[in-house]
């Protein structure tokens, strides 16, 4: 475990919420670190996605109707075991 500094009126907005909450408030700061880390790693891939897009040569609608294509076939499929 790691020590750190936090203000003090961070800590009691924190606190509030974790009372609230009704857990710790050790756990609601793990869990609110926790929650910012994957929405940090949500966005990281929102923009990464983002720019492979930009890259394609596929519009937005041949995207789409290659998508729909895929969901027919594989919905055959699966319809014919």
């Amino acid at each position: 475990m790691t020590d750190i500094q936090i203000r003090d009126r961070t800590w009691s907005r924190l606190v509030t919420l974790a009372d609230a909450r009704g857990v710790s408030p050790a756990k609601m700061t793990e869990l609110a670190l926790s929650e910012f880390l994957d929405r940090q790693a949500d966005e990281d891939l929102l923009r990464r996605s983002c720019a492979a897009a930009q890259r394609s040569k596929l519009t937005m609608a041949a995207a789409d109707a290659a998508i729909r294509q895929l969901r027919i076939k594989r919905s055959a499929e699966s319809q014919r075991g």
